[in-house]
């Protein structure tokens, strides 16, 4: 049974000093957007697992046969994305994923709380992609996150254009997956969609159908 504690208990007063000192770590790390060099456009990718961010960035190891295949992927996605269209990180001496505290990572969690409540989904704004398309793309950033429950086991991604200085969401998704899946399975099956959305995206803004 949950324990329910008055307002002003020393706990919550615990859990409001970590809010906050998350939320200024996140703030005195928020990353610079650098336009130059012109003929390169930034992209961050951000997630709240460490340890999934830290083995994309090729910094930790894994030994899991499955994780290793789909960070493969991912490595290999980030990889072709950076060669055929010119991403990179935000700033140079960054890596184009990047860890974040939950606290910063809310609209990825949503997410996965709706797939786990059985509400999955996924949306593309075809309409502001295809606007992205004709015109000078400033930026991509995206967010994801993996999770289990009681309720289940799901993955959530969104990613926003900038342009014209302006950042829009184009693209959501929140999926279920099995009931079995690990929490770091759901976490790199959420980095992997979410690569995948942005390779669709990227290629349908610069090689869009006629």
């Amino acid at each position: 049974m949950s324990q329910q504690h008055p307002a002003g208990a020393p706990c919550c007063k615990k859990e409001d000093e970590k809010m906050e000192k998350r939320l200024a770590y996140i703030n005195e790390h928020a990353s610079e957007w650098n336009a130059e060099p012109r003929d390169s456009i930034p992209m961050e990718l951000i997630g709240d697992s460490a340890t999934g961010v830290n083995w994309i960035n090729g910094l930790w190891a894994t030994s899991n046969i499955i994780y290793k295949h789909i960070l493969g992927d991912i490595q290999n996605r980030l990889e072709h994305i950076s060669v055929l269209y010119g991403m990179r990180p935000p700033s140079w001496g960054h890596n184009m994923f990047k860890w974040i505290y939950r606290e910063g990572n809310e609209r990825a969690d949503r997410l996965t709380w709706l797939a786990r409540t059985k509400n999955s989904y996924v949306t593309f704004h075809t309409s502001l992609i295809e606007h992205a398309s004709k015109t000078k793309l400033d930026g991509l950033r995206g967010f994801f996150d993996g999770g289990r429950s009681v309720e289940g086991c799901a993955a959530g991604w969104c990613i926003d254009l900038c342009v014209h200085g302006t950042w829009q969401l184009v693209a959501e998704e929140a999926v279920s997956l099995d009931a079995s899946a690990s929490v770091m399975f759901c976490e790199m099956i959420a980095a992997q969609r979410l690569c995948m959305a942005v390779e669709h995206i990227l290629g349908s803004i610069f090689h869009p159908s006629s």
